[in-house]
């Protein structure tokens, strides 16, 4: 896998919208989120659907959506981080394979 580097947000719009990549969550403020990952199943320009564990861990379609770049935090590792220095802030990197 190749972590793409997110440093903006067309970048990460970019990147959810590449098919098959691999979400991973670094941090969430929903604990049942936490070191999951995610792949984008129905993507929009505001957005993403993917299906991933509830509160009692049974997988169901989840929305994601896409803050403007105000919310967004590009962090050194390119990663990002949403809505960063609130309580409900979640880290995110992107992979892709290789070939």
């Amino acid at each position: 896998m190749n972590t793409l580097p997110i440093t903006s947000l067309a970048s990460l719009k970019r990147a959810v919208a590449i098919p098959n990549v691999v979400i991973r969550v670094l941090d969430h403020w929903q604990d049942n989120l936490k070191k999951t990952t995610r792949t984008p199943t129905k993507v929009q320009t505001n957005g993403y659907f993917y299906d991933g564990p509830d509160r009692t861990g049974k997988v169901v379609r989840m929305w994601a959506p896409i803050p403007k770049a105000s919310e967004l935090r590009f962090n050194p590792d390119g990663s990002v981080t949403f809505h960063p220095a609130t309580e409900r802030s979640w880290t995110l990197s992107f992979e892709v394979h290789n070939g």
